[in-house]
């Protein structure tokens, strides 16, 4: 959807648009006369652009959850990993295979994950007041735009289409993502290899059917997550 919506706006046919200069023809597409002058002409269906942000954003919490859940109990990522390797091996003094120390860089990057992944799961108090505040100033500042605060009568606002900038920020936002999950997929693969004493690679097995020989598991799985079995 991004590749034809920028062709659109750009009327210039690219024979290939990746990520490499993906970033760099959306920035040069808001400085383009025709689209900043007429941007609000550049509109995307509110139902597909949703259908795509929804199978995004679902991935993206997934990614999030396994690489910053910080939850010490029950939880399973990456950062929790890491945090009971050093348990394991400084406190229980357990013969392990040492790990590299992670560079403050890294561990913010893991801290960014954790905060993202708590943002975006929880709707917590601060959350919700900022939200309020914000919708209060935009009431004040485009009086008759936002209609009144609810009352006995909660309006829920429906559209057709929805700007392409929806479109632009999202696009940006999973590049960036993508940026920051390579680098802790490839420390990932550094641990494991260290772990195993051997190079770690991931082969990929397509199969023709993915089958329903899972399914038992998943039920087993939430059964016992819930106490009902041991």
């Amino acid at each position: 959807m991004a590749k034809k919506k920028i062709k659109e706006i750009s009327l210039v046919e690219m024979v290939e648009i990746d990520e490499k200069n993906m970033v760099t023809e959306i920035y040069n597409i808001r400085k383009q006369e025709n689209y900043t002058s007429n941007y609000k002409d550049y509109c995307i269906d509110y139902i597909e652009y949703k259908s795509i942000e929804d199978k995004i954003q679902n991935v993206e919490l997934q990614l999030l959850n396994l690489l910053g859940d910080r939850t010490k109990k029950g939880g399973v990522s990456y950062w929790r990993f890491r945090y009971e390797y050093r348990k394991l091996k400084d406190e229980k003094n357990v013969q392990l295979p040492e790990l590299e120390i992670l560079s403050q860089d890294f561990n913010e990057l893991l801290n960014k994950m954790n905060s993202a992944r708590n943002y975006l799961h929880h709707m917590t108090d601060a959350k919700f007041i900022e939200w309020a505040n914000y919708r209060k100033k935009q009431m004040m500042d485009y009086p008759g735009v936002f209609g009144k605060w609810p009352d006995s009568v909660i309006v829920s606002d429906g559209y057709e289409k929805v700007s392409a900038e929806w479109l632009w920020q999202l696009v940006l936002h999973q590049i960036e993502l993508k940026k920051d999950v390579r680098k802790i997929l490839q420390q990932m693969k550094r641990d494991y290899s260290r772990i195993y004493g051997k190079s770690m690679r991931i082969e990929k097995n397509w199969r023709e059917v993915l089958d329903n020989s899972a399914f038992e598991i998943s039920k087993n799985g939430i059964k016992r997550y819930n106490g009902d079995i041991d």
